[in-house]
This record gives structure tokens, C-alpha cells and sequence, in this order.
């Protein structure tokens, strides 16, 4: 009887482990890919109380949350996952979410990092690259509040300052050293002089923020949060590179007007605001061209000589109205129409892949008595170096 008893309890324990393993249904927002299994604790109005397991993460420490560092780390966590480890082996990376994590250190720095999840299953190789390291996150409570459209710094920052205050008014305890960067793609950028009655005179620069930024307070005291209040400002367009001479020039044209006007202005105040980033080539001149299309190529020439020359291009479509570039390095290119052999490979693109699969398609093509073009041959990528999707590239060579 005692027997039996113990075997009862044990298959109930097994259908109660089963039971809780098919309970786990994977959100829609992971869109089909294997996620963190997590429970829901508590659903509060501005956020979410989850119980997570514990999970394996490959984690990339990044400098700073500066795209091109960001994209850097995740192109090494891509490159983990294209075989670039000890074993030389693919890691299954179809999953769901990406990380990127900032987090205050006690000596007022800032250290950041971007991860990949894996699933329990997965055995992670060592990683070649020494900025790489696995990370087991232990199981426990984390809130969450969640957000539609495209991420940004400064949504992850607005919905970062939220999360805390609802947290804070919840009475929950919670890491405060965790958080996220201010986005600064907005316009205009403002360098303001201001003249003092002594003849001095000082100059700030200032970055406009939408209303509805949260803004943390700075650690360098010699920033500061500024409000204008709402008035009447007197403005001078003008186009092309702004340099202090141009400045100059059209800040007296602008007092010359109103004086002629009788209108009364601030003499002791003036304030120059940029639209473009310096290296902005055509929005300077009021003209965007949409860079928006792919591939994107890489052409090696070689010359009679033994050297070899390299060009960038961008596909632009036929309806384009280009405007003429002020930097003489760069010209429009029109490519007749002809045969062209391809061929196609996945993952992130590096000079080794495109070496090897440009070898790869000559081969073919000599085995398969083909003439083609031997002193040029051209890279075609149609992602971003960040983008965390299936890389898609090929090698070009043109028919003889």
C-alpha cells in the first residue's frame, strides 16, 4: 500500500512538471522564436511583475550606446554565432530579445553591453573574441514596461524614468543603477553668444529635447536644464556649410533688417541654430537624397600595374534627381545594362567571406569555361552592419 502510495505521488509530481512545462506559450512579440520563459506575477496599469527562470546570455562589452559601437558589439555576437569560436561551430541564434544594457558604477562611470539570449539547450563554444563572455542571469523578479514602435534612446529613456516613478509609487525595491542614455537626434542644435555690458563675452551650446523628455539630471555641473519661455524670435535662413564667417555675416544682415524695420531687438544676444551635422553633405543645401535602398557596393580594380583601387557606391533608383556633390572624390556612376554572375552568401560580411566566396564563384565560373571580367569583382550587401536580421551579400562579376 505504502508502495503504491509513493508511485501515486511521483506521477503527480511528473504531470504537475509537465503540466507547468506546457503551460509556457511564447508571446507574440517574440514572433515565432524561442524567449525567456517567464510568469506573470502581477499586471499593474503601467507595468508587468515577472517571475523569469534562469537564462544563458552571450554578452559584448560595448564603450558607450553610440550606434556604431552598438553595432559593433552585436556584429560580434553575430560573428560568435557564424562559427568565429574555439569550435569553429554554428550557435543557433533565432531568438528573442536583444539586450542593451547600461549600468552606473560606483565610481559615477558607465559601463555598457549588448546580449543575445540562447536557449537552456544550447552549448555555447568559448568565444575567440575576449570582449565576449557567457552570462547566466539567475531566475528572479524583473519589471517590465513595454512600448509599441520603433526603439530609440530616448523612448527607452522616457519609459525607463515611468517604469521607476510607477515602481517608486508602488512601493517596490528595485536596481537604481541601471538605465538608459538621452537620445540627441533632435534639431536644432543652438550656439548662443551672449554680449555682457563689460564687453565680454560668453558662449553656450544647447540641444533641444521634445516636452515630453524626461530629463535626468547631468553629472557635470556645468550643464544645466534650460527652459525658454514661449516669445517672438526674429530668423535668418541661409544654406550650405555653416562656419563662423557666414554666422557673422548673416547676424548683421538680420540687425541691418530689423533696424531698417524699427523693430526692437536683444543687441546683447544672438543665437546661431544648426539643422545638419557637419558631415550632412545635402541636407546643407536644403535638398535630401534618400539613401534608403540597397545593395550597397564595395568594387575592387585591379590595375595592369598590380595595384588596386576600391570605390563605395549606393544604388540610387532611375527616378532619382541627383544633385551634383561638392566633394570631387565623389561622382555619379551610370552602369550599363549586361550579364553579371552572382554569388550569394549569408551572414555578416567581412574581407575574409568576401575573399573566399569571390574564389568560390572565379572557380565556377572557369570550370564552367564562362569569360568574365578578372580585374574587377564587387561585394553587394543589402543590410546594415546593426541589423539583427538574416544578413543577405554577394559577389558581383561582370560577363566578359
Amino acid at each position: 500500500m505504502g508502495k503504491r502510495k509513493s508511485l501515486s505521488l511521483s506521477a503527480l509530481l511528473i504531470l504537475a512538471m509537465l503540466s507547468e512545462v506546457r503551460s509556457w506559450i511564447t508571446p507574440g512579440f517574440c514572433h515565432t522564436y524561442a524567449c525567456p520563459e517567464f510568469t506573470v506575477v502581477h499586471k499593474y496599469d503601467d507595468f508587468e511583475e515577472r517571475m523569469y527562470v534562469e537564462t544563458q546570455w552571450m554578452t559584448a562589452n560595448v564603450q558607450n550606446t553610440d550606434i556604431y559601437q552598438l553595432s559593433e558589439g552585436f556584429g560580434k555576437l553575430d560573428m560568435f554565432c557564424k562559427g568565429k569560436n574555439v569550435d569553429g561551430r554554428s550557435v543557433y541564434s533565432k531568438t528573442w530579445p536583444a539586450l542593451i544594457t547600461v549600468t552606473e558604477m560606483e565610481n559615477g562611470s558607465d559601463s555598457a553591453s549588448v546580449s543575445w539570449f540562447f536557449t537552456p539547450d544550447t552549448e555555447l563554444p568559448k568565444p575567440l573574441d575576449t570582449s565576449i563572455s557567457e552570462e547566466v542571469r539567475p531566475a528572479g523578479i524583473v519589471y517590465v514596461r513595454s512600448f509599441s514602435g520603433m526603439a530609440d534612446q530616448r523612448k527607452a529613456l522616457y519609459n525607463t524614468n515611468e517604469l521607476r516613478q510607477a515602481l517608486t509609487l508602488a512601493g517596490k525595491s528595485f536596481e537604481g543603477r541601471r538605465h538608459r542614455t538621452v537620445s540627441c537626434n533632435t534639431w536644432p542644435a543652438l550656439v548662443t553668444a551672449r554680449q555682457g555690458e563689460d564687453g565680454t563675452e560668453t558662449v553656450s551650446f544647447s540641444r533641444f529635447f521634445p516636452p515630453d523628455t524626461v530629463l535626468p539630471k547631468p553629472r557635470d555641473a556645468s550643464i544645466s536644464n534650460e527652459v525658454r519661455p514661449a516669445g517672438i524670435v526674429y530668423v535668418r535662413a541661409f544654406s550650405g556649410m555653416v562656419d563662423r564667417q557666414k554666422a557673422l555675416h548673416f547676424t548683421d544682415k538680420l540687425r541691418e533688417a530689423l533696424i531698417q524695420g524699427n523693430v526692437c531687438f536683444e543687441s546683447l544676444r544672438q543665437t546661431l541654430a544648426v539643422y545638419n551635422y557637419p558631415w550632412d553633405l545635402h541636407e546643407h543645401h536644403n535638398r535630401t537624397v534618400s539613401c534608403n535602398t540597397w545593395p550597397a557596393l564595395v568594387t575592387a580594380r585591379q590595375g595592369e600595374d598590380g595595384t588596386e583601387t576600391v570605390s563605395f557606391s549606393r544604388f540610387f533608383p532611375p527616378d532619382t534627381e541627383l544633385p551634383k556633390p561638392r566633394d570631387a572624390s565623389i561622382s555619379k556612376e551610370v552602369r550599363p545594362a549586361g550579364i553579371v554572375y552572382v554569388r550569394a552568401f549569408s551572414g555578416m560580411a567581412d574581407r575574409q567571406k568576401a575573399l573566399h566566396f569571390t574564389d568560390k564563384l572565379r572557380e565556377a565560373l572557369t570550370q564552367g569555361n564562362v569569360s568574365f571580367e578578372s580585374l574587377r569583382q564587387t561585394l553587394a550587401v543589402y543590410n546594415y552592419p546593426w541589423d539583427l536580421h538574416e544578413h543577405h551579400s554577394e559577389i558581383w562579376i561582370n560577363a566578359a
